[in-house]
């Protein structure tokens, strides 16, 4: 089992806090592809979007990383401060 977890503003962008996914997926595409027949097309759009990250059992990835036996993946917003 994978918990695909959303923080702050993507959570309501997508509308859930975390969806479980029975496994991995292979890559961070394969993510994607996984979560199309999930979610709609405007939280989808939202986590694409550039500047929003994905940790992988808490590990920052970049680009079409693997995913293969990881437990936890997290999509994290842009963080501002003041």
């Amino acid at each position: 089992m994978v918990r695909v977890l959303f923080f702050a503003s993507l959570r309501e962008d997508v509308g859930v806090a975390q969806l479980e996914l029975t496994q991995a997926p292979a890559t961070v595409d394969a993510l994607f592809a996984e979560l199309e027949s999930q979610l709609s097309e405007s939280a989808l759009l939202a986590l694409r979007s550039d500047n929003v990250r994905i940790a992988v059992d808490q590990v920052l990835v970049e680009g079409n990383a693997s995913l293969e036996g990881a437990s936890e993946l997290a999509f994290l917003p842009p963080v501002t401060g003041g």
